[in-house]
């Protein structure tokens, strides 16, 4: 028996010996295999998200700046993202080890010849015709092979990992990851955008990818010079068949080790997670997936139809909804469902009440206080925070289930696949479907409901596993509660006009409808245009009054006043950018040219069809398809006597139409004694100090004309900046009786330029 224990002793020392070399010999012959895999991983993940932001605002201007233009790039990005992982997924299905690493070599060096991504002016839209098509067309032409094998990348090298350190964890590449993504999004509206200029922007992100390059081309060396027949510690022995899968696997344990400890005591759930049918685990993943980004793409939609379209306000959503990712993978022990369901479920009824006609029925409680929350109504910066604290709550319980219901590592990249068919579908549900079937905005309402729902259905489910007895009671509870919250959500979604509309439709510029108003005072029923919340027209429809200029074109506003004063003038030429209604051919005369700029073919169509001021008026009229500056770009000088910008009183303004790169462009298409005549009416932005900074750096004055408060759809007040270093304006004692002090005259100037706009600044 000594004999033996010697032998034993002896065999186990020459295995030890042999494992130690062997481990040894693996170090030194991948070199750092590991660093330069999570180098990759942290620059490739940086350079996904910081791709987004660049190039999205690069071509907002482009396509009018509104809202829609970030929510089809990010479909993009989704589609792309979605593709990438298929394509990793095949890789490690079909091919051995040295040929994906040859594939991707050859794909990056195709990739590289494709740089820089910063789109030349041939890219512009001649008009504003199918901009969503030309979008992606754009993006794809531009960034997505580069996209592509970016997205690819964090599956790819955790593959590529877990073969060459068998007996590693390739979990904090995973880390790693988001803390590049993280990194990307929130340091680009506060460092990167305000610092560097949009094409620099781009120059740098393509080098960033030529360091993306080398590194996969070195860690494509150390794959391919790794011996096929080399067999790690705990790798398939020869007479093992090993799944093409099961390259992911110590992922897979590495998460299952790091997780189980923190995980709740939940043996149904667990139970269920088990016996689920493939087919089943896949529509949960997809469905939890694609509501979560349904309600990204909803809620920033939301926000940017609020205010404006910026990269600010890209960012802060998309960070919340990476943030919740990072939360739910990283630390799964702080999901408990019961509790984020509760959190939900207020947050989301604080949101419908902030939005509602009921908040006030709590002034007469906390109003003894000295709180009055009805004085919070309409503040956008507090809606802003409840739909977005709303859209963490419900990301959280929907990738918070995606964790806890993670399938076993053979199934691992099916999972992955899940979840990126999921964002591509509630991607295309908000970006194609919801436009296509709804002339309305219902996005925002269908996520409060399915995500009140949800939060529901998620207390309720973990009421009745730990409380079985309870089950009638947690049903009595919900059978109460459910049918009133869900009648506040759907009745507190604001609707403009009143039941006669007559027209309404949607498309990618927003929604637009016509209502038919009775008007007391007058006598004679009337028509008003919308779009969104903001009214941007109305006529009489009594033959005698049709044609008279209303709301903030009527004769007291600051551009009737103007073109009222300018009514002697022969051939008078003015450049009107937005249509609306077509209100302001009503001041034309004979001889004169009304030459309007708009980007939006259904508003064209609705100016013709529902309202008569361009039919009826006797001047000469163009119609300029297109974004307004860029048709100016490419137009001969116009030599106009006024320009009209009334592009700013909806709720997303076109920021890069206030940029002093945008008023140079005016200034070369006017008369030397013309006037640019500015309409800054908007119920959340003070643009008064912008348009007097883009005055000042031109050298031209800054007259205020408005004309009070709201009081009827026919006549409503305005605020009208009037443009000109023509100083017979001031000299004139008649037209200087409606210019009237502002406040803001004194108040410091702001600068916006193509390349740095500050939307914090303009927040009233």
């Amino acid at each position: 028996m000594a004999a033996s224990a010697l032998i034993d002793e002896h065999e186990s020392s020459v295995a030890l010996e042999s494992r130690s070399d062997q481990s040894s010999r693996i170090e030194t012959s991948h070199g750092r295999f590991d660093i330069l895999c999570a180098f990759a991983v942290l620059v490739s993940a940086f350079l996904v998200f910081q791709v987004q932001p660049v190039i999205s605002k690069m071509i907002l201007p482009w396509f009018g700046g509104g809202p829609s233009v970030w929510t089809t790039c990010l479909l993009f990005f989704q589609l792309v993202l979605l593709a990438g992982y298929g394509y990793a997924f095949l890789l490690n299905r079909f091919l051995a080890p040295r040929r994906q690493a040859v594939t991707h070599s050859i794909l990056v060096a195709v990739a590289l010849l494709l740089l820089p991504i910063t789109p030349n002016d041939a890219w512009k839209p001649i008009d504003g015709y199918n901009p969503a098509s030309r979008i992606l067309l754009l993006l794809l032409a531009n960034v997505g092979l580069q996209y592509f094998l970016l997205s690819a990348t964090a599956p790819l090298l955790q593959s590529w990992f877990a073969r060459v350190y068998p007996g590693r964890t390739p979990y904090r590449l995973y880390a790693l990851s988001n803390a590049g993504s993280l990194t990307a999004l929130l340091s680009y509206p506060f460092v990167v955008e305000p610092l560097l200029a949009t094409t620099t922007q781009g120059a740098l992100w393509s080098a960033g990818f030529g360091l993306f390059a080398l590194l996969c081309a070195c860690l494509a060396v150390a794959v391919c010079r790794r011996p096929a027949d080399e067999r790690q510690p705990h790798e398939s022995g020869p007479s093992d068949v090993r799944k093409p899968v099961d390259s992911l696997a110590t992922l897979q344990h590495a998460e299952t080790v790091l997780s189980a400890p923190n995980q709740p005591d939940d043996v149904e759930e667990t139970g269920e997670k088990q016996h689920n049918s493939s087919a089943a685990q896949w529509l949960n993943w997809i469905g939890l997936s694609a509501y979560g980004s349904f309600a990204l793409l909803a809620v920033t939609n939301r926000i940017c139809q609020e205010m404006t379209v910026a990269p600010l306000l890209w960012v802060v959503p998309l960070s919340i909804y990476l943030l919740t990712f990072i939360i739910s993978f990283d630390r799964p022990r702080w999901f408990v469902p019961r509790w984020w369901g509760i959190a939900a479920v207020i947050g989301i009824v604080a949101t419908v009440f902030f939005r509602s006609d009921y908040l006030s029925v709590f002034d007469g409680v906390l109003g003894k206080v000295g709180i009055i929350l009805n004085d919070f109504s309409g503040d956008i910066v507090v809606e802003t925070a409840l739909f977005l604290t709303s859209l963490f709550l419900v990301c959280m319980i929907c990738h918070g289930g995606l964790v806890r219901r993670k399938p076993p590592a053979e199934r691992l990249t099916s999972f992955y696949l899940a979840i990126a068919t999921g964002g591509a579908v509630g991607g295309l549900t908000v970006a194609v479907v919801c436009p296509w079937l709804f002339s309305f905005f219902i996005e925002t309402e269908l996520t409060l409901v399915i995500g009140f729902l949800l939060a529901v259905w998620t207390i309720a489910k973990d009421g009745c596993l730990r409380w079985p007895g309870g089950k009638p009671a947690v049903y009595a509870i919900l059978g109460a509660t459910v049918p009133p919250v869900l009648f506040l959500i759907l009745t507190s979604a604001w609707e403009t006009g009143n039941q006669a509309t007559l027209v309404r439709c949607r498309n990618f510029y927003g929604v637009f409808q016509v209502d038919l108003y009775d008007v007391e005072d007058s006598g004679s029923p009337g028509m008003a245009l919308y779009h969104g919340r903001t009214q941007h027209g109305f006529q009489y429809l009594d033959k005698e009054l049709r044609n008279e200029p209303t709301t903030y074109y009527n004769r007291e506003s600051g551009v009737g006043v103007l073109l009222t004063h300018l009514a002697d003038r022969k051939s008078l030429r003015v450049g009107i950018v937005g249509l609306g209604a077509g209100t302001l051919a009503a001041y034309g005369r004979e001889d004169e040219f009304y030459h309007f700029y708009e980007i939006n073919r259904d508003i064209v169509r609705i100016a013709y069809d529902s309202f008569s001021f361009l039919s009826d008026c006797p001047v000469e009229t163009k119609i300029t398809l297109g974004d307004a500056r860029i048709s100016l770009e490419r137009q001969p000088n116009q030599d106009f006597d006024v320009m009209v910008l009334d592009a700013f009183s909806g709720d997303a303004i076109p920021m890069h139409l206030l940029t002093i790169e945008a008023f140079e462009l005016y200034q070369r298409h006017l008369k030397p004694g013309g006037v640019i005549a500015v309409h800054v009416s908007n119920r959340y932005l003070n643009l008064f100090p912008v348009v007097a900074g883009a005055a000042e750096r031109h050298g031209m004055n800054v007259l205020y004309v408005g004309t009070g408060k709201y009081e009827t759809i026919v006549d409503g007040a305005s605020d009208w900046l009037l443009m000109t270093r023509n100083d017979e304006f001031i000299d004139d004692e008649d037209f200087m009786q409606h210019v009237s002090p502002h406040e803001e005259y004194s108040s410091p100037r702001i600068v916006w330029t193509d390349q740095y706009s500050n939307l914090l600044g303009v927040l009233e």
